[in-house]
């Protein structure tokens, strides 16, 4: 005869795969999720088999009527073929046996209600993971290393080096208990991570937000000018591929792509449309506020013909200079934009995120922060809020039956080590499980139609 405990999980199974089905898109981008995520259209696509998800991108300039993937000139109008594997993320939520028997004496409900929980918490960790990587080139690199004194590392962004100033800011991305490892570059073929595979491991013992400053437990075979990696998010040898999502900096690249550049498959070298413009801000005489690079740099996308209208325009920035903005401005003139989604059951809401409002050439045009997907000091000019699956804006591809899939090969939730012993992997004696994942990506198909402003700082302050 079934335990009581039996019974229970079975109800538990059932009730929270329907209660996963209908409610993962929506706790998802919920309350608390990064304006550059709440953009995004989330669409279920096909990885064909395993071998990665294919991306049609479309160059800056009319594209005929004949669909040809192989572009001939340079700047040629016409669509090109992007691969990338879809990355894996995994999760998994754990409770013990007491905590469940403690909430079951309660009902049935409070049993549910324990495991749900536990279950949100975890794919909110999914949810942030994705947010602090969005803006990222698939490496999941953090920041640069500015500077090494004993065990303190001064901080600079990726393409910082050595000679980079200190970005304080990117503290953000680091806590105490943290596990890095480092690289010479970012994701250069030829750049192993540092140490014998798979790479030295250092660990956050401590953050200074008003230095820009981590300090790590060792600095062992760590120099001046290297690039810092969350542990396990970069294959030791950067030529095995991206396992993290190609984000806002991998398509819409403030650096030129080097020739010979492997990205998706191709070489975007010769390629200047399958790139977003660049402007070098601080090179637009006079002008020296935020306010007013980012008013010039709306007319040099209006006089290079990029599309969008003012539905689907904004232009994101990193929190510190949205900050300078705000110096510049009127207080009454920072607004809540209002970011319009779709639940599961098919009815609008909206995402606010603060902003400033922009009289551009194409109307109104937001003025958004997000600290995660923008680096201090630049700017992006797009058509972000263009959604759907044929939009010019940016796409949350995944493979499966959710968004965040759950496990469910013995049942949503499992029980663990019923001999007593603890689990290796979950460290839970006498407890239960949930574990599940995301698979997927990020992608453009019009990254030609951004435009990337560099030395956005305040120069008056």
């Amino acid at each position: 005869m079934a335990s009581a405990v039996d019974l229970l999980l079975s109800r538990l199974n059932e009730n929270l795969e329907y209660s996963h089905k209908k409610g993962i898109t929506d706790n998802f981008f919920s309350l608390g999720v990064s304006p550059f995520m709440a953009m995004l259209t989330d669409t279920a696509e096909s990885d064909n088999g395993g071998a990665g998800f294919m991306t049609q991108v479309k160059t800056r300039g009319t594209v005929g009527p004949n669909p040809r993937f192989n572009l001939t000139g340079t700047g040629a109008p016409g669509r090109h073929q992007f691969l990338f594997q879809p990355v894996n993320l995994e999760w998994r939520a754990t409770w013990t046996r007491d905590e469940l028997l403690a909430a079951a004496t309660r009902g049935a409900v409070n049993a549910f209600d324990l495991a749900k929980e536990r279950i949100d918490q975890e794919m909110h960790f999914v949810r942030h993971t994705l947010e602090k990587h969005s803006g990222g080139r698939g490496w999941g690199a953090l920041a640069g290393v500015n500077n090494i004194s004993s065990l303190v590392i001064t901080l600079t962004t990726v393409d910082g080096g050595a000679s980079g100033t200190t970005t304080k800011e990117l503290t953000n991305r680091f806590y105490v208990g943290q596990k890095l490892n480092a690289a010479a570059t970012e994701g250069g073929a030829s750049d192993d991570l540092r140490g014998a595979s798979p790479g030295t491991i250092y660990t956050v013992t401590d953050k200074d937000r008003a230095a820009g400053t981590i300090t790590l437990d060792v600095t062992t075979n760590l120099v001046d000018g290297d690039v810092l990696f969350e542990y396990g998010f970069r294959n030791f040898d950067a030529g095995d591929g991206r396992i993290m999502p190609v984000g806002l900096y991998g398509w819409c690249d403030p650096v030129a792509a080097s020739n010979g550049e492997n990205f998706g498959g191709k070489d975007r070298f010769d390629h200047a449309g399958l790139q977003p413009l660049r402007v070098a801000l601080e090179t637009e005489a006079p002008m020296t506020t935020v306010k007013e690079k980012l008013i010039r740099m709306d007319e040099i996308a209006f006089t290079e013909g990029l599309r969008g209208s003012d539905q689907d325009l904004c232009i994101l920035v990193h929190p510190r200079e949205f900050r300078q903005l705000t110096a510049d401005v009127e207080q009454q003139a920072i607004v809540r934009e209002k970011i319009e989604r779709k639940n599961s059951k098919g009815e609008s809401y909206t995402i606010g995120v603060p902003s400033y409002q922009l009289t551009g050439h194409k109307g109104i045009i937001p003025i958004i922060p997000d600290a995660f997907a923008v680096n201090p000091g630049h700017a992006f000019w797009g058509p972000f809020k263009s959604s759907g699956k044929d939009g010019m804006g940016f796409k949350l591809q995944y493979a499966g039956e959710s968004l965040i899939n759950m496990q469910k090969d013995r049942g949503s939730v499992i029980r663990l080590a019923d001999n007593g012993v603890t689990d290796a992997l979950d460290n839970t004696v006498d407890g239960y499980k949930a574990s599940g994942y995301f698979r997927g990506n990020i992608s453009c198909s019009h990254p030609g139609n951004y435009l990337v402003g560099t030395e956005l700082t305040d120069t008056a302050v």
